[in-house]
């Protein structure tokens, strides 16, 4: 069992058999990654701050049996035509979950296929994710980024 970072359950048996769970709800808003801020920092490195970047939750668990860790920061960015890329996070400030409002900031690297142009950037915790923040990708930087823009 995982929780995704779309916040959809992926379950399986131990079968070849997955099953994906979509819940009918909306997470509470006061639970979302919030982000205020994207750095360059050099080196193709980036680093992403906010708030709740780790999530509510551990993640996902099946009874005493198993757990399935998910609460750190997973960054997703998304292209004008859709496409995703996911990103190597690491160096994170903060490991524990709901954290209670503290600033937290996570170091990331872009995805090998990210070329320069206009994204959609999220950081998921645990399985719920924040809002959009939109960045733009240059050669050797990124501009935008702030939760406000």
């Amino acid at each position: 069992m995982r929780i995704l970072p779309t916040g959809q359950l992926l379950f399986s048996d131990a079968s070849s058999q997955l099953w994906v769970y979509t819940s009918s709800g909306t997470p509470n808003p006061s639970l979302r990654p919030l982000i205020t801020d994207v750095r360059y920092r050099g080196d193709g490195k980036f680093t992403l701050a906010g708030f709740q970047l780790n999530g509510q939750s551990a993640g996902a668990a099946y009874g005493d049996d198993d757990q399935m860790d998910s609460n750190y920061p997973i960054i997703r960015m998304v292209n004008l035509n859709g496409n995703v890329f996911y990103a190597r996070t690491s160096d994170w400030s903060k490991f524990g979950v709901g954290n209670g409002g503290g600033r937290e900031t996570v170091e990331f690297t872009l995805n090998p296929g990210v070329t320069p142009g206009d994204y959609a950037l999220i950081v998921s915790g645990a399985g719920i994710s924040s809002f959009p923040t939109f960045i733009h990708i240059t050669e050797r930087e990124v501009k935008g980024g702030r939760g406000d823009d």
